[in-house]
């Protein structure tokens, strides 16, 4: 079966420092014994930049998430507080939640951190990549020099 996403065309878009990075991920982590000596030096530099771009972006997640929490309190402790117009008596715990859920500064603060967590998944899954292709360019580059012993 032939994937829908062949890894020669994924791209990772990263907005740091207000400059636009496109990395075309297929074609970074792929291997070309004929070239390893200096697939070794250049890995160490494109491996640092990934990985400091994913403690940023781990902040920036962590900090939608916190924005979030924030968020939802704030809509708890409203509408926990409020009397049902029709009943006069205070909304039941699933009224509150279903309010929450559909106020627009929740969604707002929701999406946000869906789109933090994503842009910091795809970052970490580049870095893991990263690591692998690390060991496998260590493995290969000691056995050719096995083989030319």
């Amino acid at each position: 079966m032939k994937s829908e996403y062949p890894l020669e065309r994924l791209d990772i878009r990263i907005v740091y420092r207000g400059r636009k990075y496109k990395v075309k991920i297929g074609k970074e982590l792929a291997i070309n014994e004929s070239i390893i000596n200096s697939q070794l030096k250049n890995h160490p530099s494109n491996y640092g930049f990934f990985t400091m771009i994913r403690v940023i972006l781990l902040r920036d997640k962590d900090r939608a998430e916190k924005y979030l929490e924030y968020v939802r309190a704030k809509l708890f402790d409203r509408y926990s507080n409020m009397v049902n117009e029709f009943t006069g008596k205070p909304y039941t715990k699933e009224i509150v939640e279903s309010k929450i859920k559909l106020n627009p500064n929740y969604g707002k603060a929701m999406n946000a951190f869906i789109n933090a967590k994503f842009k910091w998944g795809q970052v970490d899954a580049a870095v893991k990549a990263y690591e692998s292709r690390e060991r496998l360019l260590q493995t290969i580059s000691s056995n050719l020099r096995k083989e030319n012993l």
